[in-house]
């Protein structure tokens, strides 16, 4: 079965999903949430998967991609 969603627009409804069942969270967990779902939007929206699966799995690989994309 083929889907008309990319990859990346599909994702962007997963974690805007995930980002709804948040609002009970911390003031600071949803910075969080909103800080990575800024991040993994603009790897895919560049083309960067394999950028975006490392950033969720490597804490310094994130870090490092929240400074090289400017992501306070």
């Amino acid at each position: 079965m083929q889907s008309d969603f990319t990859a990346s627009e599909i994702v962007k409804q997963y974690i805007s999903s995930c980002l709804n069942c948040c609002f009970s969270l911390p003031t600071g967990e949803k910075k969080g949430e909103a800080k990575l779902t800024l991040l993994l939007e603009t790897l895919y929206d560049q083309g960067q998967d394999d950028e975006a699966k490392l950033a969720v799995r490597d804490r310094e690989a994130r870090a490092r991609l929240y400074q090289e994309l400017r992501i306070p």
